[in-house]
Formats: C-alpha cells, sequence, structure tokens
C-alpha cells in the first residue's frame, strides 16, 4: 500500500506491507508505530541528523547523539522483540497517511537493515488500511449514544 510520511513539513511517499502481525504500538498513546527502514526517510533528515542516523551504534547512543543536535525532531527508543539491541530508535511525525486516512502524530520506528526480502516495500504497518463505512457509522453512532456528563 502506498503510505505518506511527513515529518518537519516535509513529505515522502513510500510503500507499505499490511502486516497484522505487527503489533508494535506507541506506550503512551497506544496508536500503531510505522516500522520503517532508516534508509527510507533519508531526505526528510537534516544533514548532521542524517549522519547519526546511518552511523552503526546502538540505538541508544544514536538518540543521544540526536537530543544534541539543535533541531525540532523528537526522538525516542522503543522496546522491540527480534533486534539485536532489543530498542528502537523511533521519532515522531507530523502525520502518517494511509490510503485516506491521516495519523497525526504517529511514531516511525526505524530499522537498520531492509524490512523486506525484495518485495518492493520499506515499511510495515500494523494499524488498519482503511476504515469501511459500516464501522465508521457504527463508531459516530456509538458517541452519539452516549450520556452527556
Amino acid at each position: 500500500m502506498d503510505v505518506t510520511v511527513s515529518l518537519q513539513g516535509r513529505r515522502q511517499r513510500l510503500r507499505a506491507l499490511h502486516d497484522t502481525g505487527n503489533t508494535l504500538r506507541d506506550p503512551v498513546s497506544g496508536q500503531p508505530v510505522l516500522v520503517l527502514e532508516q534508509d527510507a526517510l533519508r531526505e526528510l533528515w537534516p544533514p548532521e541528523a542524517a549522519r547519526i542516523v546511518e552511523m552503526r551504534l546502538p540505538p541508544e547512543e544514536k538518540m543521544a547523539r540526536l537530543h544534541r543536535l539543535d533541531g525540532t525532531c523528537r526522538w525516542s527508543l522503543l522496546p522491540a522483540v527480534g533486534t539485536e539491541a532489543g530498542l528502537l530508535l523511533a521519532v515522531r511525525s507530523d502525520y502518517v497517511k494511509v490510503g485516506s486516512i491521516t495519523y497525526p502524530r504517529i511514531l516511525l520506528a526505524l530499522t537498520p537493515g531492509a524490512v523486506s526480502d525484495g518485495g518492493g516495500y520499506q515499511a510495515l504497518w500494523g494499524g488498519r488500511k482503511e476504515r469501511r463505512h459500516g464501522e465508521s457509522a457504527a463508531a459516530a453512532s456509538a458517541v452519539a449514544q452516549r450520556p452527556a456528563g
């Protein structure tokens, strides 16, 4: 599927696989996390940040160096099963658009290697692909029926 990522007002389109086994979530909001190859967003990073992101360092060392930069990116670490360090470097997006749905301020978890074995995608999305019309109507109806209070 096509995904648009916005970071610091700059956008990048890329291909993502809808991975129903990807259960990585933002520990604060519970929103899905877009897991992507760190090289997929190379054009969006400021030059010094790009240099640090590409270094062969543990994620916690990269984050420490990125925090020292005078930038507006909000870097963090996410626990991740199946990674060498048990952590992934992450950055907060402006938004991620998946199909017709825009998800504001989604975390982007960066992998140092490819997420595809030549499958033509650079990211994994564990959230919904599209909300069906009936689900939207049911959600709106449930909100309308809640008692005021």
